[in-house]
């Protein structure tokens, strides 16, 4: 055997031996080895490299890729390094406000409606505050509010005998032995005298009142400069104003009792009822003027309007129906019932007035009875003098005829 033959037969048994793995189809990147797992043969054996993309667009090539996606989610690459930014809402945290998605949304403010309300539109949040009117609900414009302020003063508490004082200019000031009280109203029981357990409420309500304990005042001057006005109620402008010894007593009506003298124990009802009366005390008027400036107008009763109004010494007598008893002088102890019965009537004592006109301007008319529509009008009824002595007049009678009555039974004048 040759030596030549010897070399060819170690060449062809030791070469077949060494198989190399095929390389990747794209060829080796810059810096990639060989997976040491590859087995031989195995195609696209490469070492694995990160690729990576901001919505799908790659920022870094490679084999395998990362897609980062989400709202305000990104990725940049710079030098080799790859940066991803997520916003800090992004899975979880608030996403709907009122309706609104964007990611920014703002406040503001407006007036547009009829009461509070709020308004969401584009990224905007509206709190709306119309201006309080007669038709809308809302804030107190700034004007409104001066006006207010200028009509009101702060409320205060008194210092002494928990006495409260609300909104008024003088409320309360001056008073004296001012205990359990309530004062409410411009001047409203301002210098009131023993004003402890009392109420004072409207403008000038119970003034300079003089013993005004235990009492009520409600009106624009009600019960201003009351002397003894005390467990008493005064309701009504001028109701009971410069009235004297009115206590135990009720004043209801614009002006109602005002200036009355004596007022004690006595009920006055109605515009004017009573105002002005002199000696007023346990008596009631009701009705407009009833009792209006009747003198020595104790212990009688006055219905209706302007009933017994300017009656003069009325004590004792009952005056119902409009103008009963008007104008009547020395009408004690009598009863006047009916329109303009005993109207006018002069010395009118001790007598009955029964209908329409009855004794009306009856002259001297004591003692007597007058009963019918206009029973004896204008008559002259002269029983003055003589204490056995009366009349009684019953039916229509001429105007300006004399009656006399007779020794113990009287002089009867009937007339159909």
């Amino acid at each position: 055997m040759t030596l030549s033959r010897i070399l060819t037969i170690f060449i062809v048994t030791i070469f077949p031996a060494f198989v190399f793995a095929a390389p990747p189809p794209g060829g080796y990147l810059p810096g990639g080895t060989l997976n040491p797992d590859c087995a031989p043969g195995d195609t696209d054996c490469y070492v694995s490299q990160l690729g990576a993309q901001d919505e799908g667009t790659d920022i870094a090539s490679n084999i395998l890729k990362l897609n980062f996606t989400g709202s305000g989610v990104t990725a940049t690459e710079s030098g080799g390094i790859i940066t991803i930014t997520i916003p800090g809402s992004v899975g979880g945290g608030l996403t709907s406000l009122n309706g609104l998605t964007g990611t920014t949304q703002t406040f503001a403010i407006g007036s547009t409606g009829t009461s509070p309300n709020w308004s969401s539109v584009g990224t905007t949040h509206t709190l709306n505050l119309p201006t309080a009117s007669a038709t809308n609900s809302g804030i107190l414009s700034s004007a409104d509010w001066t006006t207010f302020n200028n009509n009101v003063s702060p409320i205060s508490l008194g210092t002494s005998g928990n006495t409260l004082y609300t909104p008024g200019l003088n409320t309360g000031e001056g008073d004296t032995v001012n205990g359990n009280n309530i004062f409410f109203g411009q001047q409203a029981g301002q210098e009131a005298v023993n004003a402890y357990r009392s109420n004072f409420f409207g403008q000038a309500a119970g003034v300079r009142a003089i013993n005004a304990n235990d009492s009520n005042f409600f009106g624009q001057a009600a019960g201003q400069d009351a002397t003894n006005a005390y467990q008493s109620n005064f309701f009504g402008q001028q109701a009971g104003s410069g009235a004297t010894d009115a206590y135990h007593s009720n004043f209801l009506g614009y002006y109602a009792g005002q200036s009355a003298t004596n007022a004690t124990g006595s009920n006055f009802l109605g515009y004017f009822a009573g105002a002005f009366s002199n000696n007023a005390s346990f008596s009631n008027f009701f009705g407009q003027q009833a009792g209006s400036s009747a003198t020595d107008a104790s212990n009688s009763n006055f219905f209706g309007f302007s009933t017994g109004e300017n009656a003069t010494n009325a004590g004792g007598s009952n005056f119902f129906g409009q103008y009963a008893g008007y104008s009547a002088t020395n009408a004690s102890n009598s009863n006047f019932f009916g329109a303009s019965a005993g109207s006018s009537a002069y010395n009118a004592w001790d007598s009955t007035f029964i209908g329409s006109s009855a004794g009306s301007n009856a002259y001297n008319a004591a003692k007597s009875i007058f009963i019918g529509s206009s029973a004896g009008i204008g008559d002259a009824v002269d029983n003055r003098y003589d204490t056995m002595t009366y009349s009684n007049l019953v039916g229509y009678f001429n105007e300006g005829d004399y009656v006399y009555g007779s020794m113990g039974g009287g002089a009867t004048v009937a007339f159909n």
